[in-house]
């Protein structure tokens, strides 16, 4: 079970990466436009992301044991 365990976080780690640099991507090309409220909706995103996959990870922890 442990080999699981391990490809959900991989999985996770990996997801979590790309989101991070289509957050900051974005990010930074609005921000050059000026256009805050769509800043903070791709940062409020990339927040719900991040804690969607910290649920998925504990998930797997719990399962997985």
């Amino acid at each position: 079970m442990d080999i699981l365990r391990n490809i959900v976080h991989i999985i996770c780690f990996i997801v979590l990466m790309v989101t991070a640099d289509v957050v900051w991507t974005n990010i930074k090309g609005y921000y050059a436009e000026r256009k805050f409220k769509i800043c903070a909706v791709y940062f409020a995103g990339g927040i719900m992301i991040f804690f969607l996959l910290l649920g998925l990870s504990t998930a797997a922890n719990t399962y997985f044991r």
